[in-house]
């Protein structure tokens, strides 16, 4: 079953440092292979209420989990690669 994972409160530049340590030095994601996890289905970044959003929708639990193994989360959902 698809998962949706929706992170808010971070800066556009925080978000940009994630993809660079996340996809190897790429500047954005291009489609989902350059995600280090298979199974992601749709990336979307973008200005909200909140500061830089990110939804991401994966094929499934255990790909939603991977990524969040490779980035460092806090409780609010903020995220970064580390």
């Amino acid at each position: 079953m698809p998962v949706v994972l929706v992170f808010e409160g971070v800066t556009q530049e925080q978000y940009e440092e994630s993809v660079r340590k996340l996809t190897g030095g790429k500047e954005r994601v291009e489609s989902p292979a350059d995600w280090p996890v298979p199974g992601l289905l749709a990336h979307i970044p973008g200005q909200g209420e909140k500061g830089f959003r990110v939804v991401d929708v994966w094929e499934s639990q255990e790909g939603a989990r991977c990524i969040r193994c490779q980035a460092d989360a806090d409780p609010r959902g903020n995220w970064s690669a580390g």
